[in-house]
């Protein structure tokens, strides 16, 4: 009965306001040259009330509720990409070379509830709460956070034969950072902190190539590294500064085949990962607080394989599965009291197994019906894999319709009402929504 019961203050809300405006040109300087330019604003208002966290008291018998919680943002992105393609050929081989750079500036003011409000919020009865508004609290600007990125990126794809297609590409980003706190909403009179800054630096890229086997079958092989920040650079502190960027290379191969006159598609690929400077979370057994520290680093190997049938008549049926095997390749977790090795385990809410199927059927005057299974196996809730959660398989399905301008869904989720877990942790356990629905419209104009 508790999982079906809110136990949300009365007058919780999300309010939001996003606007996006994009301006695209392209402009052809030759037969073999092109210049494309884009440019975009967006901005974002948005205002969230609620209580965020529900803990059963065993002493008091009761539900105790977490203290209010305010969201505000107040966001502007503002951002230009400008590419030059050049398709020339080199060698007699046809060649396409992409320049490109890109500016970006993200200025965003972030708020919650005022130091000097209540938010404490009465605890309830599990089973029959009596609910209430939530204390009368302001939103108060607490940081503005400008970010702004120069990147400037090269691809070059060359053909080295008819079935042989070699690419590669490279791309450097420059990241600043710049946090001013407004308030600090820790003390009963807020007061205003000084200015955190922090710069980025990186390279990335990858490598490969595309086989084309038959007319319809082609394979392909890549390599590629990436760097980013250990967090979203909005939540930047001072006790982010000593965090490196978290820097991963990837190996992937497959084969991707469209039979019986393109009835049939289908892909396999296997992968390698591997992650380093990954940031974790550690809740120490004696102080209750949580330590912050860097994974040496994580692996994961994989296959995936993936089937499309269109018989015809309007059916189609897709499947999926995939297999990851994820380990920490070197990661010696502080507890607080002590250090201890997890190399060989496996990350937390990290399945090995994953799977799929789809299958929808068009009707007559556009209708469409579709749905399927998801299966998702067992897997572990701390790093040291002594919390399990256990695998379950949920049941999703849509009908839609259009009518001239307009398009209409109705979808059900979790229709076998399955009582599973989203995320596991050492502590906590976040049950997924039951069954539920929602309807949706869209009109085109």
């Amino acid at each position: 009965a508790a999982r079906r019961t809110n136990y949300n203050i009365l007058d919780n809300f999300a309010s939001t306001e996003n606007v996006f405006n994009r301006l695209r040109a392209d402009l052809r300087l030759a037969p073999d040259v092109e210049l494309r330019n884009e440019s975009y604003v967006a901005n974002q208002l948005l205002k969230w009330k609620n209580t965020e966290s529900n803990t059963w008291n065993p002493v008091a018998r009761n539900l105790t509720r977490g203290g209010l919680t305010l969201i505000y943002r107040d966001d502007i992105l503002v951002g230009n990409r400008l590419d030059l393609t050049l398709r020339k050929p080199i060698a007699g081989h046809p060649n396409r070379l992409l320049l490109g750079g890109v500016f970006e500036r993200n200025d965003q003011i972030r708020g919650g509830a005022a130091g000097n409000q209540v938010t404490a919020i009465p605890a309830v009865s599990l089973l029959d709460p009596v609910l209430a508004n939530g204390p009368a609290s302001r939103f108060q600007k607490t940081a503005r956070i400008v970010v702004e990125t120069h990147a400037f990126h090269l691809q070059d794809v060359f053909d080295v034969t008819s079935r042989l297609r070699a690419v590669a590409g490279v791309r450097y980003d420059h990241i600043a950072l710049q946090r001013d706190t407004l308030a600090n909403t820790t003390t009963a009179t807020p007061t205003p902190f000084a200015t955190y800054k922090k710069g980025y630096r990186t390279y990335t890229g990858r490598v490969g190539g595309v086989w084309i086997l038959t007319k319809e079958i082609n394979a392909y092989a890549s390599f590629s590294r990436a760097a980013e920040p250990v967090t979203q650079l909005v939540s930047f502190t001072a006790t982010s500064n000593d965090f490196s960027l978290q820097k991963g290379r990837q190996y992937e191969a497959g084969i991707k085949g469209t039979w019986l006159g393109g009835k049939l598609d289908a892909t396999a690929a296997v992968f390698d990962l591997l992650k380093k400077d990954l940031l974790t979370s550690t809740l120490d057994p004696v102080t209750g607080l949580r330590i912050n520290q860097q994974i040496g680093a994580q692996k994961s190997k994989g296959a995936e394989l993936a089937l499309a049938v269109s018989p015809g008549d309007g059916w189609r049926v897709e499947a999926n599965v995939a297999h990851t095997d994820a380990r920490f390749a070197d990661f010696n977790e502080n507890l607080g009291t002590s250090v201890i090795s997890r190399a060989g385990k496996r990350p937390s809410n990290v399945p090995k197994w994953v799977a799929n199927l789809f299958v929808a059927k068009r009707l007559a005057g556009g209708l469409a019906v579709s749905g399927g299974p998801r299966w998702v196996s067992d897997r572990f809730g701390n790093n040291n894999n002594s919390v399990v959660a256990e695998g379950y398989v949920t049941l999703d399905g849509s009908i839609t319709f259009p009518w001239r301008r307009w398009h209409f869904s109705l979808r059900g989720r979790n229709l076998l009402d399955e009582d599973y877990q989203t995320v596991a942790g050492t502590t906590m356990r976040r049950l997924a929504d039951p069954r539920s629905a929602e309807f949706s419209t869209r009109v085109s104009f």
